[in-house]
């Protein structure tokens, strides 16, 4: 990195490994709050493939895969018996597991439906100062 950013947006698993490469880069939660954030995996009612979708996202949830997957992508884990097996730096990494008093300043996003513009309007506001 060439040390120009200040302020960023971006998901948890990019920035610990972010954090990783470069230990001068920090996770912030603006004393505000901020957005909760999740991935998720789902199988259309329409596939034809539904049996194996499940299969695919049940040996995506097997612990040993799922602790793999983590340690590699620096994400959260939603198999509950992952956290406790990864490395401290993991474990503890506010980027990929925040802590209660973090998550209880986060929101899920919400679709603001027509308001959008009047967002857009800020933040291109913001984007050109």
């Amino acid at each position: 990195m060439a040390g120009e950013v200040v302020l960023a947006h971006a998901w948890g698993g990019p920035i610990a490994r972010a954090m990783r490469e470069h230990p001068a880069i920090r996770y912030a939660l603006p004393q505000e709050g901020g957005m909760m954030w999740t991935d998720c995996l789902a199988v259309l009612a329409s596939s034809r493939q539904q049996a194996l979708a499940m299969d695919f996202i049940n040996y995506l949830l097997d612990e040993e895969v799922a602790l793999v997957t983590s340690q590699r992508l620096l994400f959260a884990s939603a198999n509950r018996h992952v956290r406790d097996r990864l490395p401290a730096e993991i474990r503890n990494n506010v980027a990929v597991y925040p802590p209660s008093d973090m998550l209880t300043r986060m929101e899920w996003l919400e679709d603001v439906q027509e308001a959008i513009r009047y967002y857009d309007r800020a933040w291109t506001e913001l984007k050109v100062q």
